[in-house]
């Protein structure tokens, strides 16, 4: 009832990704033109393509809490796996004030996890400039932070599939979806063999921290605030021409 009051009064309607949107405009499709998408940006003056590093190893940040939507521990099993098939060089590097070491799957990578804990804008983007790749796993988001973040460093992300990270997650360009699955271990080995992959696509430099960063190009704030502002603008035209204004996300 809420939604569809929300819908009926307000003059735009904002969801957080195109999925929602769709939805919204299927069920309420007589007022589909007011209903749009804002998704999040990513600083490209703080998060810029930066030379991989070039020690051999595989390192992998994660930035952000580890809700268990988020499915921390596949995360943590992928890494695991990898351990498995290239030994003591891989890393796992993980930003963020949520404790891993509330799931036992942790145990398994303890030695080989970085833990930065709290990070600005800017220690994320150091951080990130020092490790190959970026890991996401989770069962539902909006546009994440981490991703568009990971990208616009520069950095490749293997994920669990998501269909708003089709738009900026390239196979053989800035990382590699996977498709979901009910068996976690599954998942586990095939988020892997993606890394794995994208090791060697990295190597090779047909994975260029340029071409990464070039997927998140209409993730900048002068493109997205651009659309918040327009927003504004048209509400206070309405406003001033004496008709009722609200907004509902």
């Amino acid at each position: 009832i809420n939604e569809w009051l929300a819908v009926k009064a307000c003059d735009k309607f904002i969801c957080v990704n195109p999925l929602i949107t769709d939805r919204i405009r299927a069920t309420y499709p007589a007022s589909a033109t007011k209903i749009d998408t804002q998704t999040t940006w990513v600083d490209t003056k703080v998060f810029s393509p930066s030379p991989f590093p070039q020690d051999g190893g595989l390192r992998i940040a994660f930035a952000g809490r580890l809700d268990l939507f988020k499915r921390p521990p596949l995360m943590f099993k992928t890494i695991a796996r990898l351990r498995e098939r290239l030994g003591e060089s891989v890393e796992f590097h993980y930003m963020g004030t949520s404790d891993p070491n509330r799931f036992p799957e942790f145990d398994a990578i303890r030695n080989a996890a970085v833990l930065h804990g709290f990070k600005s804008a800017q220690g994320v983007a150091e951080v990130l400039s020092s490790v190959h790749a970026g890991i996401l796993t989770s069962e539902f988001e909006g546009m994440p932070f981490s991703v568009l973040e990971t990208l616009g460093a520069g950095r490749p992300v293997c994920a669990v599939h998501l269909p708003q990270l089709e738009s900026v997650i390239k196979d053989g360009v800035s990382g590699q979806l996977i498709a979901r699955s009910s068996d976690e271990d599954e998942m586990a080995v095939r988020l892997a063999e993606t890394f794995i992959k994208t090791r060697a696509s990295i190597a090779s430099g047909a994975v260029t921290p340029e071409g990464v960063a070039a997927q998140v190009s209409d993730f900048t704030p002068a493109k997205q605030l651009a659309k918040i502002y327009g927003n504004h603008r048209e509400l206070q035209n309405r406003r001033y021409f004496g008709q009722r204004s609200t907004l509902a996300a």
